[in-house]
């Protein structure tokens, strides 16, 4: 009879085991499959609309894309495909990090793609895109200077440097007006090629609750590399990096 008793009990439990297998087996299956689907394609229906907020890209590309793609905004070829999802970019793109460039023309192109599949990108201001506005460069990295230069860059220079001294000429006594090469060779340094065509990215329009009103960009290359530098009142200058 104990015999019979511990027979019964041990095919008991080899029989749950396999009912439990049985069970449990497609369960994960199913669980692993939909763990595969990016995360926009598996919204219920009536579910609230589903929202993505990324901050703090300073300049870093492709660490950028990785998180785009690995929460399902983006596909393989960098284009929106995130469904209805809301994408907040809580600002600070520029600054730091080598391909500020890059990250913005990207992050214009999914704010255009958005809408076609009932998404929406909103971008937001950061302290770094402030400082773009008001010229204050200290964070900016050569080589994103370097992306914002053209075949022209050297010519767009050259004049900027010769209005610079007829700015200077013009405001201060004409031997005070540094002619010396040592002088020009710092004004390059402190005006790297890209350097005019990124401020002009940048220094559009600032718009506040009075209205829009252009910034620096309707001013001269003298001017505008003079605000830059601390030198000309009413500029709202860049604190000095020494």
């Amino acid at each position: 009879m104990k015999k019979r008793f511990r027979l019964r009990q041990r095919w008991s439990v080899t029989i749950l085991i396999i009912a439990l297998m049985l069970f449990t087996v497609p369960v994960l299956m199913m669980g692993r499959r939909a763990s595969g689907v990016p995360p926009s394609r598996t919204t219920v229906p009536g579910a609230p609309q589903r929202i993505v907020a990324i901050a703090d890209v300073h300049g870093a590309y492709e660490e950028f894309l990785g998180i785009l793609q690995r929460v399902g905004l983006i596909d393989a070829g960098h284009k929106w495909a995130g469904g209805a999802t809301i994408f907040v970019q809580v600002g600070d793109v520029p600054d730091r990090g080598p391909e500020t460039r890059k990250a913005l023309d990207l992050l214009m192109e999914l704010e255009r793609e958005a809408p076609a599949q009932g998404g929406k990108v909103i971008p937001l201001l950061g302290n770094h895109e402030v400082m773009q506005m008001i010229g204050d460069t200290r964070y900016i990295t050569p080589a994103d200077f370097q992306s914002f230069a053209t075949g022209q860059s050297e010519q767009v220079r050259d004049l900027a440097y010769q209005d610079y001294r007829k700015f200077i000429a013009a405001s201060r006594a004409i031997h005070d007006v540094p002619d010396d090469e040592d002088a020009h060779q710092r004004w390059l340094a402190r005006h790297p090629l890209g350097f005019f065509e990124e401020r002009d990215a940048y220094a559009r329009t600032v718009c506040t609750d009075a209205g829009c009103a252009p910034t620096t960009r309707s001013l001269s290359w003298a001017t505008r590399s003079s605000c830059t530098r601390g030198s000309t009142p009413g500029c709202i200058s860049a604190p000095s990096t020494s």
